[in-house]
């Protein structure tokens, strides 16, 4: 078990997984600072959007922080004139 082991770890698909998981904390952090979704497109050298959004995951909490528009409107309306 453990000499297959090493010889996964050793393999060329090892460290293309590697490289995958890094690009997709690339995208990720970088759209959790507020990057633009098409610059980041642009960073990983895709053609197309749909590619970048499959490395791109936005984390829960990122997600939480955002103020719905709708809610904006609502404050809106019931500010005091």
């Amino acid at each position: 078990m453990l000499k297959s082991l090493g010889i996964i770890r050793d393999s060329a698909l090892w460290r293309l997984c590697r490289a995958r998981h890094k690009r997709h904390s690339f995208a990720t952090h970088l759209l959790e600072q507020g990057v633009d979704i098409h610059v980041i497109q642009d960073l990983l050298g895709h053609r197309n959007i749909a590619s970048t959004t499959r490395y791109a995951r936005v984390a829960i909490n990122t997600i939480r922080q955002i103020q719905s528009p709708l809610e904006l409107l609502n404050m809106e309306m019931a500010a005091p004139a």
